[in-house]
């Protein structure tokens, strides 16, 4: 008698982010990881950048994944940490310590606005903003810890710098997925704009220059 063809029984595959250490292993051997993914990130960000987020000045020995996924190497996925600082972020992922990072959470929203001064970069934001977006303005905030702020030719320098030292706080709260309402960053210069963007996946809005500027130099 004929045999009933058998039944397709449907290969479930892995996903990347539950392989097995094997394979992660694979992944790290890889001729691509070791001679051009983590050779070039350690050059662009050769400082911890937790130490850093800290005020520490710490090099930078290892790169990790902040996902856990060692197949996803897009910039907002590595990070730059020391020996002890990626020891640690190991152990608390793995349970010996500490709460679990939630891996499965997707960067939030975040939306860049860079422009020359007067380009009209805050009233962009308070028109597009909901009601509970987390906004970061330099100027807002230079204004609020110093009155007149934006009548000064030459700023306190510490000021700026700890306003400075609140947008990489943000932007590292960001990529470990602590922040998950939508964000907006007001950045001026457009190069320090995509430099931030890559690591966080954000949009990039450039408002170019002042309605000023392109009426006085019109032609």
């Amino acid at each position: 008698m004929p045999q009933s063809p058998r039944k397709h029984q449907p290969q479930h595959k892995r996903t990347r982010r539950h392989r097995s250490p094997a394979k992660e292993k694979t992944a790290y051997n890889r001729r691509a990881w070791r001679d051009r993914i983590r050779p070039a990130k350690l050059a662009r960000d050769p400082l911890c950048e937790d130490c850093y987020d800290r005020h520490i000045i710490k090099p930078a020995e290892h790169v990790d994944h902040i996902d856990g996924n060692p197949w996803n190497n897009r910039e907002s996925n590595l990070m730059s940490l020391c020996v002890t600082d990626h020891s640690m972020k190991t152990a608390r992922e793995d349970g010996s310590f500490g709460a679990a990072v939630n891996r499965d959470r997707e960067l939030a929203p975040v939306t860049i606005v860079c422009g020359a001064a007067g380009s009209g970069k805050t009233t962009y934001v308070e028109q597009h903003r909901a009601a509970n977006d987390l906004v970061y303005d330099l100027d807002a905030l230079g204004e609020a810890l110093c009155p007149g702020w934006g009548r000064y030719e030459s700023r306190p320098k510490e000021i700026s710098l700890l306003i400075l030292r609140w947008r990489d706080s943000l932007v590292h709260k960001i990529r470990q997925r602590e922040i998950r309402c939508p964000c907006w960053i007001i950045i001026a210069d457009r190069e320090q704009a995509d430099e931030v963007a890559v690591k966080i996946d954000a949009e990039v809005i450039d408002l170019g220059r002042s309605p000023y500027y392109a009426r006085n130099h019109a032609g």
